[in-house]
C-alpha cells in the first residue's frame, strides 16, 4: 500500500478509494490499526486532493469533519447500497457538509438517469435524507463528475472551450409533456428526472462527432459487430448453434444493428417480424372444433342482412361521437 501510495505521488496520477462500503470494513480497520478508515488513509498520504473517495457508508463524526477540512470529492453509491443492502447512513450527514458530491453507479448498471432519479426519490422513503433538486442531482452526474476525475476543465458542462460531448434525447414521444419554449435549467432538470430514461437517448456526442445518430451506433458496422459477437458466443458457448442474421434483415442498411438469433430457429413461411415458435392461428374455426371435439362452440352464423343492419349502427354511433368526419 505504502509502494503505491509513492508510485501515485512520483507520476501525479490520482488515487480511488472503495472505502466504508460495509459495516465489516470498518470494524476490520479499527481493529487492526486502532484507528477508523480516513485517519489511516491519511497517516499513509493517501488523502490528497485529486484521492477519489467511494461510497462512505459507514463513518463517524471524526471522519466527516476531516473530509470537510480536506475538500476531496466524494462518489456516493446510493442505488448500488440499496441493491446489495449495505446501508447508507452517512448520506444524511455528507449532504450537511461543504462536500463535492457526485453520483457513481459502481457496479451492474451503468445507467446515470436512473442513478440520478433513485436519489431524486430517496428522501421520501429515508428519513433524514435531505431532498436534492433535480439540477443538483444533475451536476452531481455531470461538472461534478468530470471535477472528480480531474476532467472538469474538458467536459462535464456545456461551455466556451470545453469538448462537445452531449447525450441528446428525443422528446417527439406523445406520452411525453410538452416542453415551454421558455424553460429554466431547473425546469429542464426536472423533467429529466421524472419523465425522461435512457430508452429516450437519441444521439450521443463524443468531443464534436457523433457516436450515437438517431439511435443508430455510428462507429461499428454491422458486420464487426456480428464477427464480435459470434466470436465472443463460440468461445463461451462452443457447442452452442451457430448465430447468425436473418437474410432478409441482412440485405437491408449495413449501418442498422440487427436481431440475432440461433441456426436452430427459422422465420421461414412467417410473417415479417414472427420467428419460430410464436406460431399464428391460421384456421381459427378448425382449431375450436378440434379442442372443443363434437360441441360447437361458435356462434351462429348470421345473414348478410343482419350484418349490414350492425354495420349501419356501428358507425352511425361514431358519426354521432366523433362527428362526420371524413376519417370515420
Amino acid at each position: 500500500f505504502e509502494n503505491l501510495v509513492r508510485a501515485a505521488k512520483e507520476m501525479d496520477v490520482p488515487l480511488t478509494a472503495h472505502i466504508a462500503e460495509l459495516r465489516e470494513d470498518v470494524d476490520i480497520v479499527r481493529k487492526n490499526f486502532q484507528k477508523n478508515t480516513l485517519a489511516v488513509l491519511q497517516a499513509y498520504g493517501a488523502l490528497r486532493a485529486n484521492t477519489l473517495l467511494i461510497h462512505l457508508n459507514h463513518l463517524v463524526g471524526q471522519e466527516l469533519e476531516l473530509l470537510s477540512k480536506l475538500a476531496v470529492p466524494v462518489v456516493v453509491c446510493p442505488r448500488s447500497a440499496a441493491l446489495k443492502r449495505t446501508g447508507y447512513p452517512s448520506l444524511r450527514n455528507l449532504t450537511t457538509r461543504n462536500l463535492r458530491l457526485c453520483i457513481g453507479t459502481d457496479w451492474g448498471s451503468v445507467d446515470m438517469v436512473q442513478e440520478m432519479q433513485f436519489l431524486y426519490k430517496l428522501s421520501s422513503l429515508v428519513p433524514g435524507i435531505r431532498e436534492f433538486s433535480a439540477l443538483e442531482l444533475l451536476r452531481m452526474a455531470t461538472i461534478n463528475g468530470a471535477f472528480a476525475l480531474g476532467l472538469s476543465d474538458e467536459t462535464g458542462s456545456i461551455e466556451v472551450g470545453k469538448k462537445a460531448d452531449l447525450t441528446m434525447f428525443d422528446l417527439s414521444d406523445i406520452r411525453l409533456p410538452v416542453v415551454p419554449r421558455q424553460s429554466s435549467a431547473q425546469d429542464l432538470a426536472t423533467f429529466l428526472l421524472r419523465h425522461l430514461s435512457a430508452h429516450h437517448v437519441s444521439d450521443v456526442m463524443i468531443n464534436g462527432e457523433f457516436y450515437v445518430r438517431q439511435g443508430q451506433i455510428m462507429t461499428m458496422s454491422e458486420e464487426e459487430i456480428r464477427t464480435g459477437f459470434q466470436a465472443t458466443h463460440d468461445r463461451f458457448y462452443p457447442n452452442a448453434p451457430t448465430v447468425r442474421a436473418s437474410p432478409k434483415q441482412s440485405e437491408t442498411s449495413k449501418t442498422r444493428i440487427i436481431p440475432l438469433f440461433s441456426e436452430g430457429r427459422s422465420d421461414a413461411g412467417q410473417p415479417e417480424g414472427f420467428e419460430e415458435g410464436f406460431s399464428l392461428v391460421r384456421d381459427r374455426e378448425a382449431n375450436s372444433r378440434e379442442s372443443a371435439g363434437n360441441v360447437n362452440l361458435q356462434p351462429p352464423e348470421s345473414s348478410k342482412q343482419e350484418k349490414d343492419e350492425i354495420n349501419d349502427r356501428f358507425f352511425k354511433d361514431i358519426k354521432r361521437v366523433f362527428g362526420e368526419d371524413e376519417e370515420f
